[in-house]
């Protein structure tokens, strides 16, 4: 199948009418696959993708059971609104035209479904054309069992999909959703209904041809256990209507009496002794701390607030014990001259020598002897030994000290906080009588939502009661049918009818494995191409009884899927979409949106190298600017085909389609 234009009319925020051209275009010998739509959120991409599947499935393609006041509320909600308009559309159309290959002959097809809005009534209208005839071959429902048939519904789930899906299967961790899309993949539903259809043709087959007593016992069963499960229908349906809503809204009201409850403190107020007793300790805490620091600050500590001023005491006691350390010195040199020149005076006949040796004498006290120091005063007046001491303190004590109270001051200011934050916990904290009437309220919401509890209970139990009754009765149609089996009344019918349903279940077997099988080596594949990490897992089983997957790494050890990263599920996702639609053997196109949302940047990159470029013969993807902003654009631009803008005026409600892509004015 490959998707040649698709038009749309007054849809959604799409004003007028508006055609996109969608056939991959060839571009240096080579056909590129990609087709780049861009949009801010709200732009419009989402009812592009709505568009395609509306065309194609009607109300199927909204993904839920409608009544038909829903799909026509919904239809009507479609049709652009535009406020600069006096007279508003009533009607919308969207048209696809796409070619299928169908036994070797390739077709094209164009189909057009539009509606009109009357009242409060919806006309819908769906026409197939073949080939570029002048007048549909097909109408409504006649089309759409033809759409339906070349392009399944639930195969197309694995082509044209969303953000939400990649990110509802990524979080299947129980494989819910999984053997959900494996069961529609397989078609099984059809096969389960042709034996549903074939064990009723049986039963009324032996309902006729049993003895008049066993048809009676076997029409009374039948009719006992279509009463049973009508019963059982209703009382899910009442259930579903009446009891499941009255209990939501008893659990809701009890939810809001209990916030209620906590605004008024409740919440905590039981609590409160705690809080005394932690604000005690917190008390205790902070006045050992305090005892601490008062002891600090009566030692050297307290200077560490003035550190300008020790740095001027160190360098004045350091330049003081200079100064004292060169007038003793000079003091002890000419107290020992004084004493050599009063020994010369001493010595006869020194007379003639002695004035020339005193010269010399006091010529070499001045060369060994240091200039005097400046004169200032002494202050400090400090021995050697206390100069010494006081510089230590100085250089080495006091910056412990002060490391010390620096811990001390801040471990007091948290205390200090969690001090004030208790006392405003215990301010505020509601007293019994105020909060006495909000509990009572919270005891009567938990009790009316007990009653309603025991109601559901009790429904169950009779519905349960019901099902084993019926489950009894089949028991015994089916040992009647028997008998009427061994008595040899069995018609030729029944014999073959009873042999299609054996072969069924053996085709399902062997269906489902061998499809399995396929699905397991096209997943594993695709996932190593697209994880980062293509050693994290080596391969996988799946289950052809449940469909359930195991996920296995090179050792063959299981690989819980919860193990993953958020990146690499949303990689499983999609590598399990791709796997899926190869399973299925269709040679659809791709319409992927917002599929980048959630990963980071080296799994975007791995994306837009690896799958964009090789999902299908035509991918189509709308995206973001944040998800393929300007460096992977870079990177996918030799798979582009061409590229559009979508733009939304907020003003004027409607989005606008340029050829482009986001920087279309830079390039």
């Amino acid at each position: 199948m490959l998707v040649e234009q698709l038009t749309i009319n007054n849809f959604g925020t799409y004003q007028g009418q508006n055609v996109f051209d969608l056939s991959p275009r060839i571009k240096y010998g080579s056909t590129r696959p990609v087709i780049l739509f861009g949009g801010l959120n709200g732009a419009g991409k989402t009812t592009f993708l709505n568009a395609v599947r509306l065309a194609l499935y009607g109300r199927q393609g909204l993904d839920a059971p409608l009544t038909d006041k829903e799909y026509n509320g919904i239809l009507k909600q479609l049709i652009h609104s535009s406020p600069d308009q006096l007279v508003q559309a009533d009607r919308a159309s969207v048209e696809i035209i796409f070619t299928y290959a169908r036994l070797g002959e390739i077709v094209r097809y164009r189909v057009h479904r539009s509606w009109v809005a009357k009242g409060n009534h919806i006309d819908v209208s769906l026409q197939v054309f073949t080939n570029d005839a002048p007048e549909p071959s097909m109408r409504d429902d006649q089309a759409q069992a033809l759409l339906s048939q070349l392009i399944p519904f639930g195969v197309s789930q694995f082509f044209f999909f969303d953000g939400e899906q990649i990110a509802e299967l990524a979080k299947d961790d129980a494989d819910e959703v999984l053997s959900d899309a494996i069961r529609r993949l397989l078609g099984l539903d059809i096969a389960d209904r042709l034996n549903s259809d074939l064990s009723i043709f049986v039963r009324q087959k032996r309902i006729v041809s049993s003895s008049d007593d066993a048809r009676d016992k076997l029409k009374e069963l039948h009719r006992l256990y279509d009463t049973l499960m009508s019963e059982v229908d209703a009382a899910q349906q009442d259930m579903q209507n009446n009891l499941q809503p009255q209990l939501d809204q008893a659990i809701s009201a009890k939810e809001q009496m209990r916030s209620k409850l906590s605004d008024r403190g409740g919440a905590w107020a039981i609590d409160r002794a705690d809080v005394e007793r932690s604000l005690s300790e917190v008390k205790a805490r902070k006045q050992a701390l305090e005892a601490q620091l008062r002891d600090l600050l009566s030692g050297v500590a307290v200077f560490s607030f003035a550190p300008r001023l020790c740095t001027e005491v160190a360098g004045s006691v350091q330049t003081e014990s200079k100064v004292l350390e060169s007038r003793l010195l000079v003091a002890s040199v000419k107290e020992k001259v004084e004493g050599l020149k009063t020994k010369f005076s001493r010595i006869k006949g020194s007379s003639t020598w002695r004035p020339v040796a005193v010269r010399c004498v006091d010529e070499w006290v001045a060369e060994i002897t240091p200039p005097p120091m400046h004169k200032s005063k002494i202050v400090h007046g400090l021995t050697g030994s206390e100069a010494e001491k006081l510089l230590d303190t100085i250089s080495k004590g006091l910056p412990a000290s002060a490391t010390q109270l620096e811990h001390l001051i801040e471990a007091i200011s948290g205390l200090t906080e969690e001090e004030l934050r208790l006392q405003d916990k215990l301010a505020l904290a509601p007293t019994e009588s105020s909060i006495e009437e909000a509990f009572g309220a919270l005891e009567r919401a938990i009790q009316k939502v007990a009653v309603q509890e025991a109601q559901k209970q009790s429904v169950l139990a009779e519905m349960r009661r019901k099902l084993w009754q019926a489950i009894d009765v089949t028991r015994k149609k089916r040992k009647l049918e028997k008998e009427a089996q061994a008595g040899g009344v069995t018609s030729r019918a029944e014999y073959l009818a009873e042999g299609v349903q054996e072969i069924l279940s053996e085709f399902k077997m062997r269906s489902a494995q061998r499809r399995c099988d396929d699905l397991r080596g096209h997943f594993v594949s695709a996932f190593r191409r697209l994880s980062r990490k293509s050693d994290i897992i080596a391969d996988a089983r799946i289950d052809a009884a449940n469909f359930s997957m195991t996920l296995l790494d090179k050792m063959g050890q299981e690989v819980p899927k919860a193990r993953l990263s958020a990146g690499e599920k949303q990689i499983f996702a999609i590598a399990m979409l791709e796997a899926l639609g190869k399973t299925s053997g269709r040679s659809l196109p791709v319409i992927i949106d917002t599929p980048l949302g959630r990963l980071d940047s080296q799994h975007r990159e791995k994306l837009v190298q690896s799958y964009f470029p090789k999902a299908s013969h035509q991918v189509i993807v709308l995206s973001t600017d944040t998800e393929v902003d300007q460096r992977f654009y870079d990177g996918l631009r030799s798979s582009i085909s061409h590229a559009y803008h979508l733009n939304f005026d907020p003003a004027e409600r409607r989005t606008t389609v340029e050829e482009g892509y986001f920087w279309k004015s830079r390039e």
